[in-house]
C-alpha cells in the first residue's frame, strides 16, 4: 500500500461541489442501498441540499494531496430516540488506503466543534458496528434499536 502523507484539510461541500457525485456512492455503498440509478440520483440530491451555507444540514469534505479522502455530515433526523430537530452526525466515511490514519478522529472532532460553534449541547448518531470508535471518542450508547432493519446503536455525546 502507497503510504499517505499529505497534509488533511476539511471544509464545506459547497467548496467541493464536483465531488457530490462521489460522496454519493460513498454513502450509497455505505447504506449497502442497490437500486443502481436512481438511487444515486437520490443521494447525490440531498447532498446538494448541503451545498447552501446554512448550519445544518452541512457535509465536510476531508482533502490530502488536492484528492478527495472523507466526508461527514451533520444532519436533523426527527426520532424518538433524542429531541425533534437535534443535529446528529451521519455519513462519516474514510476511503479505504487513507483508514487506521486519523481522519476519520479528526473529522469527528471537526464536526463536534462546528456544532458546539453553532450552539448545539448535544450530538447523537447511529451505528451498527462503530460503536468502539465512537466511545474512545467520549460518546455513550443511549439505546440499541432496529433501524431500517438493522440492529444499530444510537449513541451520544455532550459539548
Amino acid at each position: 500500500m502507497e503510504k499517505k502523507s499529505a497534509r488533511l484539510s476539511i471544509a464545506p461541500l459547497r467548496r467541493y461541489p464536483q465531488a457530490v457525485a462521489l460522496l454519493a456512492g460513498w454513502h450509497q455503498s455505505q447504506e449497502r442501498q442497490p437500486g443502481g440509478v436512481a438511487v444515486r440520483r437520490a443521494y447525490e440530491q440531498k447532498l446538494r441540499d448541503h451545498l447552501h451555507p446554512g448550519a445544518v444540514p452541512q457535509t465536510f469534505v476531508a482533502c490530502a494531496g488536492g484528492e478527495v479522502i472523507g466526508s461527514v455530515s451533520l444532519v436533523l433526523y426527527r426520532r424518538r430516540t433524542a429531541p425533534a430537530a437535534t443535529p446528529w452526525l451521519a455519513n462519516l466515511f474514510v476511503r479505504e488506503d487513507w483508514r487506521q490514519r486519523g481522519v476519520g478522529a479528526t473529522m469527528v472532532r471537526f464536526v463536534q466543534e462546528y456544532a458546539r460553534r453553532q450552539e448545539v449541547d448535544r450530538l447523537y448518531l447511529v451505528t451498527t458496528d462503530r460503536a468502539p470508535f465512537y466511545r474512545r471518542r467520549g460518546w455513550e450508547v443511549v439505546r440499541r434499536a432496529c433501524w431500517r432493519g438493522r440492529a444499530v446503536d444510537i449513541m451520544s455525546v455532550n459539548l
